[in-house]
């Protein structure tokens, strides 16, 4: 095939850069920008250009991704070159795109088994995606490390990466569903979307939402006290459809809880330390005429509301089984020291830690990663929130129907296998 002569000047420096090459001497990162674009249909400057970007990139992701296109240059000139191949695999890897990598490595080796750069650096990638005694038993006996996506183009598919990346590690088996199984949903809307989830595939499900605002967990103990009988009293915020008789009922009778964590900062009086949930807007004036303290709580402090609230709910119904969740609707403001980016922040990682060590400790409980799919695979995937409203949170009515439709392909025996018309509901 022929080419078009390069002008005057391009070809005199081109010139320049291959004698200096074929003397032996180092080319810096501009004469390898050079030359990969003054000869894109060379071989041996494609490859000592790529090469130059993969060992000079001082670990900057642009310059190996300069690397990557010059061995792919390379190989439109020879395809079946294993050395250009092994290379092309070395500057995916450096990218921490170990899959890729991997099968490049055994594309080099295939063309050439004895070939040492993609021997040593093949067995690189069995360590980096592999657990197993011997490398060489990979295909047999070694077990894939669960690994973050390499690719933002491998999240393209929203619900199946859901289901690879967040849902991987939920058993099947830990949680079953029936026609006749009666579910009770608490906490955010998150909470309430369950509920109207189940119910479009027939399961029984009542939602006892208490709202982002007053969902801590400190709050949510005063709640189940007041529930099953440990409390005379509680917030007339707590409820406005259920009475105490009807909710004590529902809980007692219940196959399932699911419990959305929703904040961790809360009041205190400042004179005893003792939790308060006040009227909207008498916290802010107690905060400012130092009666309150508003302030983050604990992981311990969390723990120890879970386990009482675990233990409350145990004590009325000993074979309910226990579904938590974290809220992935953010704060809206906070009274300390800090941007309410950063509050939010403290919180959810306050509870995610939280409601981990519960699970851990308690049987027959179980986290539902609902915040991980939005805060998380969100990072990479645009929509998350405010699809309707343009709301930075308000979660986008779609990405709730693919979470319910998850969790209710996973546990619920007969579930409708379409896609459940969820509607999001505060």
């Amino acid at each position: 095939m022929d080419y078009d002569p390069l002008p005057v000047a391009e070809q005199i420096d081109l010139t320049r850069i291959l004698t200096d090459l074929r003397a032996g001497k180092l080319l810096d990162l501009d004469s390898a920008r050079q030359l990969s674009q003054l000869a894109p249909h060379d071989f041996e400057a494609q490859m000592a250009a790529g090469k130059t970007f993969l060992f000079d990139s001082n670990q900057r992701a642009s310059v190996f991704v300069e690397a990557e296109n010059s061995f792919r240059r390379a190989l439109a000139v020879s395809s079946d070159n294993a050395e250009a191949v092994a290379y092309l695999a070395w500057s995916m890897d450096s990218q921490g795109r170990w899959t890729e990598a991997k099968e490049h490595y055994e594309r080099a080796l295939r063309i050439d088994p004895n070939l040492e750069i993609a021997r040593t650096r093949h067995a690189l990638a069995l360590e980096e995606l592999y657990w197993a005694p011997d490398p060489e038993a990979e295909t047999s006996r070694a077990k894939p490390f669960s690994r973050f996506p390499e690719t933002i183009a491998s999240l393209a598919d929203v619900e199946q990466a859901v289901q690879k990346h967040v849902l991987s590690h939920v058993s099947k088996d830990a949680l079953k569903i029936g026609k006749d199984s009666r579910v009770v949903t608490v906490g955010s809307c998150f909470a309430a979307n369950m509920a109207h989830g189940f119910r479009l595939n027939s399961v029984a499900a009542t939602n006892l939402t208490v709202g982002e605002a007053i969902n801590s967990t400190y709050a949510n103990l005063e709640f189940f006290e007041w529930a099953l009988g440990n409390s005379q009293s509680v917030s007339e915020e707590f409820f406005q459809k259920f009475g105490k008789d009807e909710v004590n009922v529902l809980l007692r009778q219940a196959d399932l809880l699911i419990y959305t964590l929703g904040v961790a900062p809360c009041f205190f009086e400042k004179s005893t330390g003792k939790f308060i949930l006040p009227q909207k807007g008498d916290g802010v004036r107690g905060v400012m005429k130092g009666k309150y303290v508003f302030r983050t709580t604990t992981v311990k402090e969390n723990f120890d509301n879970l386990k009482s609230i675990i233990s409350i709910v145990r004590r009325a119904n000993p074979s309910i089984q226990i579904v938590f969740s974290l809220s992935p609707v953010p704060l809206l403001s906070t009274l300390e020291s800090r941007s309410a980016m950063e509050a939010d922040c403290i919180s959810k990682a306050t509870l995610r830690v939280a409601v981990d060590e519960v699970v851990a400790d308690s049987a027959g409980c179980l986290y539902w990663p609902s915040f991980e799919v939005v805060r998380w695979l969100g990072s990479y995937v645009p929509g998350m929130y405010g699809a309707e409203d343009g709301s930075t949170h308000h979660v986008s009515e779609g990405v709730v129907e693919l979470i319910v439709r998850a969790f209710l392909r996973m546990f619920s025996e007969h579930s409708n296998r379409g896609a459940p018309n969820v509607a999001v509901r505060d």
